[in-house]
């Protein structure tokens, strides 16, 4: 299962502030080289006081397998979910046609929404997504058109 390095704070609305910036069919790679990176964080991303390099400081510590209070691993479930496990256990939702539009410019992704589900307790990982994979929730939210 792919899993990706999320922001651990939530950007609720990006994909909507994105279309707020864009000068006609501008993608997100083409507003970044208008704008400039610490615009499109903080007007796309809702980044208030984190700098780009800041943040890539501290992505970069997170890779080297040190803790971090701004990024998380998810595993992605479906083209609208993904779960962070640590010892909780939070439902993220994204859109996914805008996910990779961010990964083509950031090697950290931002989600819009999550979801608590509970503690992860003694259970592994590939448990607790199995698990996930056949709630039925999952598949009522799939469909449902509010996401």
């Amino acid at each position: 299962m792919e899993k990706i390095v999320i922001r651990t704070e939530i950007a609720s609305g990006n994909s909507s502030r994105f279309i707020y910036e864009i000068n006609g069919d501008e993608n997100l790679k083409n507003l970044l080289n208008r704008q400039g990176v610490d615009k499109v964080l903080k007007n796309v991303f809702n980044e208030k006081n984190l700098s780009y390099e800041f943040l890539y400081k501290e992505y970069d510590k997170f890779i080297e397998n040190k803790k971090s209070l701004y990024f998380t691993w998810m595993y992605i479930i479906n083209s609208k979910f993904g779960v962070v496990l640590d010892e909780h256990i939070y439902l993220y939702v994204y859109n996914d046609k805008f996910l990779k539009e961010q990964r083509k410019i950031l090697p950290w992704a931002y989600m819009e929404s999550k979801i608590y589900l509970g503690d992860t307790w003694w259970f592994d990982d590939n448990e607790i997504i199995l698990d996930l994979q056949k709630l039925s929730i999952i598949d009522f939210l799939d469909k449902y058109k509010g996401y």
